[in-house]
């Protein structure tokens, strides 16, 4: 849905070095209409993935997350793995920080001067990707990942769905359980428009 509704994230998808399906129903879609794509990747497995292969030695990470709470555990995750203070950063940015030019210009120097080889976005979508794309040239050379509640799910700040609601791909269900007022215009409102757009497609064939 937000990729039909908004230009600046379809341009910043457009230009991504690499773009994972974390949908089950989109996964399916996509095979469907012969997508060539290799696996489902949800930003979850990824950080899950990604973080514990970190190594003091090669990498200084710096990750955007949404509170203070995550940012301990993430902070002691870190060092008991071995990192010291100066080799990760950790942020939490206002809210609206993807409207601050400010702000972009002052975090994005901070990126750079800490030599920063891979930024963990974990304050939602849009704004994580929009803002890594109109900062891409500032970054310079590091892998950005923008990858939701990832960071909180992997630090264990909430808990994941079950294995098989996860297998099945109903991972949303178990989110709209957990968070029905801050989730329910996402998943019902939202979820709606998105089977619209998805009968105009089907409409068109391009079938396998």
């Amino acid at each position: 849905m937000l990729l039909s509704e908004n230009q600046k994230l379809r341009e910043a998808y457009d230009r991504a070095w690499c773009v994972t399906i974390d949908s089950g129903i989109f996964f399916a879609y996509a095979r469907r209409k012969g997508i060539e794509v290799p696996e489902r990747v949800t930003g979850s497995d990824l950080v899950s993935t990604l973080i514990p292969l970190l190594d003091p030695a090669l990498h200084r990470p710096f990750f955007l997350v949404s509170n203070h709470q995550i940012g301990g555990l993430l902070e002691e995750f870190l060092t008991n793995k071995g990192f010291s203070p100066d080799l990760f950063k950790i942020e939490v940015p206002d809210f609206g920080f993807e409207r601050d030019a400010g702000y972009g210009e002052s975090l994005s120097t901070r990126i750079r001067d800490a030599r920063s080889t891979h930024l963990f976005m974990g304050v939602g979508c849009p704004k994580s990707e929009i803002w890594v794309d109109e900062y891409r040239d500032r970054l310079m050379g590091l892998y950005a990942l923008c990858v939701g509640a990832g960071l909180g799910y992997f630090v264990g700040y909430e808990m994941r769905a079950p294995q098989f609601m996860r297998r099945i791909g109903f991972e949303w269900v178990w989110r709209l359980l957990k968070e029905p007022q801050r989730l329910g215009k996402r998943y019902i409102v939202r979820g709606a428009k998105f089977l619209n757009i998805l009968r105009k497609d089907i409409s068109k064939g391009n079938f396998e």
